[in-house]
């Protein structure tokens, strides 16, 4: 039977997103451990051998719940209408998203690598102090974030601080990408900030006679 092209889509963004979440070494087993799932028939699915099958993506979106819209349909989640978060949708708005799911939705946000170079990425982040696989055991979600991990997130995206620990934001300066006006709000202030910096940029170079009077 032919696959449908929905199929294949399907499939080539579920292994997009095992590649980012789990190492290239152990990585069948470990989806084995975490899916009950046998390593040889995710091998099977991953190298393109057969499709994903259906208790595979249902595992998929229970345990990795914001990525189940991407999975099923190709869309990043999203709600409310347009709000952009620099070039990252908003989220859904869940109940029960744990300081895990939080903290992995900002890791991604900030960082590009994935799989094995985004723990590296991130052990060399914490100067060494949190090893690649502890890393790993949060992105996965087989393991809850230190008190450690969120700082070291917190010290490369502090405006979303108080959304990774408390899942809301009550200050000025922080923002909770499920919120449409938070987001909003944020993107004022840059442009606000943005505007200002390159008003006194060019306001400089005028002065120094290196940028011609509008």
């Amino acid at each position: 039977m032919a696959k449908t092209q929905q199929e294949k889509e399907l499939s080539h963004r579920l292994r997009t997103r095992i590649e980012k979440r789990f190492p290239q070494r152990g990585r069948f087993r470990e989806l084995e451990e975490i899916s009950s799932i046998s390593a040889s028939r995710w091998k099977n699915f991953f190298y393109g051998r057969t499709d994903a099958a259906v208790e595979m993506v249902d595992f998929w979106c229970s345990k990795f719940h914001d990525e189940s819209e991407f999975i099923l349909h190709g869309v990043l989640e999203r709600a409310g209408g347009e709000a952009p978060f620099g070039s990252v949708p908003m989220l859904k708005e869940r109940a029960n998203r744990t300081i895990s799911e939080r903290l992995t939705w900002v890791i991604f946000e900030w960082a590009s690598p994935s799989g094995d170079q985004l723990f590296s990425y991130l052990e060399g982040k914490s100067n060494m102090k949190i090893s690649a696989d502890e890393w790993k055991q949060v992105i996965v979600h087989a393991q809850p974030p230190s008190a450690e991990m969120v700082a070291v997130v917190g010290e490369y995206r502090p405006h979303f601080i108080e959304w990774i620990i408390r899942g809301a934001t009550t200050g000025d300066g922080q923002v909770d990408p499920t919120n449409k006006q938070s987001i909003l709000d944020w993107n004022t202030r840059m442009r606000q900030q943005w505007d200002l910096a390159f008003s006194s940029f060019a306001k400089a170079m005028q002065q120094s006679g290196d940028l011609p009077d509008c």
